[in-house]
């Protein structure tokens, strides 16, 4: 542009000039977050936008009888088919696997199970576990997984092995797992464990939680893990455990805002690889299973610290070099009371949060450190060089929903926790929580311990239905009542995108539950 200045005292003396500015194009880097589709509106963490069976067919589960996987309407049927794949339930009640197959059924990836399609009651798989084996991208929600230990058990509930990637699990239950309850992870076949999310879900009365990610070979690099807002009511160990393993560069393995009630033994070991760690508001709430309670020990420099056998172990080793940093993950017992679990340097004084003072001191003024907590796992002897605990966080969350405050959590998750939802024809969300689950919830509301003890385990008495004749007489996997409320008429397909949102139309119908 072309400007003049002149004297203010003689209007002859003026001067003009020209400047040119040139605005050279920047590039700016799409935001991932904000245009990636979400498996579903409320999906978090590492498996954030796992698609499972989006774009793909529609398979009706329409009997809870067992078959082969060439019997159309069982769900040992719709779990083995090789393709994109939205699996929806006609009926609820109680799938047992362990009868005439002898056999646990062997699932693809590539789907979407949407238990809360089934009526009232929901749906309870027993009898086995299932095994998705190198299978990737699977979205798994509202499903009951009770597995009594029986003669064709092996005791786990869900196996997602030789490297299952994209998997999200939301809003499931577990129980009565004589060893794990989720097994996910690669084993050391090349393989990596990659984007993982378990959400939302509720283990009650298993011996081990979750088993995730690589431990070994250090080869193998997982990407992000994420277990958020889950609740573990008398459960055993690993909540989860083994995991991390070497992360692949930015990635994080993330433990967030879960509740831990009654552990008998060590919450969670960190495999010795170099993974990088976020342990960040989780309550622990011992009872009477768990081993030991705190007990002072001198250290150094007339320090004093709590101690607690085991609550996190490490395989530890020179030559690794892993990362954690842990922020507000409090233990709570009648004997002890409330208790920070923090690494928490010595000139800390204040909560970095809030601001507030003092932070370092525990309900009996002693400092917490991390000695306190993390000790070595059993078989090694290398001790933990604290050099790994970090102040500030290295890697952040992966797509995490809002971090609550560790006192907060179990006010926040309880409400809905587990598999407790189900869609009417309308399009409406009902709500089911079945004996077992309300049992787990209100342990760790009222602080009850109970030992674990797999004799004692049976299946309660639960709502079984089918859904009427008229449902869904297009077999789109949409409510018949729901799409002519919604689109007019029934001539929209399930794979059709009328809002143009990028979710299909049987994801609108599906995701009701998150609204």
């Amino acid at each position: 542009f072309e400007y003049t200045i002149c004297d203010a005292t003689n209007a002859e003396n003026c001067d003009t000039a020209t400047i040119t500015i040139t605005v050279e194009p920047v590039d700016i880097p799409e935001d991932t977050f904000d245009t990636e589709l979400k498996a579903f509106p409320t999906a978090y963490g590492g498996g954030t936008y796992t698609t499972g069976g989006r774009g793909g067919v529609v398979l009706h589960v329409t009997t809870t009888t067992d078959g082969t996987v060439n019997d159309v309407g069982t769900l040992r049927w719709a779990l083995a088919q090789n393709y994109k794949r939205t699996i929806v339930f006609d009926v609820s009640g109680v799938f047992d696997f362990a009868g005439g197959q002898n056999e646990y059924p062997k699932a693809k990836g590539d789907v979407t199970i949407a238990g809360q399609t089934a009526p009232e009651g929901g749906v309870t798989l027993t009898g086995n576990f299932i095994m998705f084996s190198g299978q990737n991208n699977v979205i798994i929600r509202h499903i009951k997984f009770r597995n009594p230990q029986s003669i064709n058990s092996r005791g786990w509930c869900l196996v997602l092995n030789s490297g299952a990637s994209d998997v999200i699990i939301d809003n499931c239950s577990f129980s009565y797992s004589t060893q794990i309850a989720i097994s996910v992870g690669a084993n050391s076949d090349g393989k990596n464990c990659e984007d993982v999310t378990v959400q939302n879900s509720l283990f009650g009365e298993c011996r081990d939680g979750i088993y995730a990610g690589n431990g070994s070979p250090s080869s193998l690099k997982n990407g992000s893990i994420s277990i958020i807002r889950n609740a573990f009511s008398n459960v055993g160990w690993r909540v989860p455990s083994n995991v991390v393993g070497t992360n692949a560069p930015g990635k994080s393995f993330d433990l967030v805002n879960n509740i831990a009630h009654n552990f008998m033994y060590r919450t969670f070991r960190m495999s010795g690889q170099s993974g990088h760690l976020n342990l960040i508001g989780n309550y622990y709430q011992a009872g009477s299973s768990t081993s030991n309670s705190f007990k002072k020990v001198n250290v150094k420099d007339g320090q004093v610290y709590l101690q607690l056998l085991p609550l996190f172990v490490m395989d530890s080793n020179k030559n690794v070099d892993p990362k954690v940093y842990m922020f507000d993950n409090p233990i709570e017992s009648v004997k002890s009371g409330y208790s920070p679990l923090d690494y928490v340097p010595s000139d800390r004084t204040t909560d970095p949060q809030t601001g507030t003072a003092p932070y370092s001191l525990t309900s009996d003024g002693t400092t917490s450190y991390p000695e306190s907590v993390w000790f070595p796992f059993s078989t090694n002897t290398t001790p933990i060089d604290p050099n790994i605990f970090i102040e500030k966080q290295q890697i952040p969350l992966n797509n995490a929903p809002p971090v609550l405050r560790a006192s907060d959590v179990a006010s926040v998750i309880l409400p809905d926790i587990g598999a407790n939802k189900y869609l009417n024809a309308d399009g409406s969300v009902g709500t089911y929580r079945d004996p077992l689950d309300t049992q787990y919830v209100d342990w760790i509301i009222t602080g009850y311990s109970k030992t674990y003890s797999p004799s004692t385990m049976s299946l309660p008495s639960m709502p079984a239905s089918s859904r009427p004749a008229g449902y869904d007489t297009d077999n789109d996997g949409m409510a018949d009542i729901w799409e002519i409320g919604t689109f007019g008429d029934l001539s929209k397909t399930s794979n059709g995108d009328e809002d143009g949102d990028g979710y299909t139309n049987i994801e609108e119908f599906l995701n009701a539950i998150d609204k």
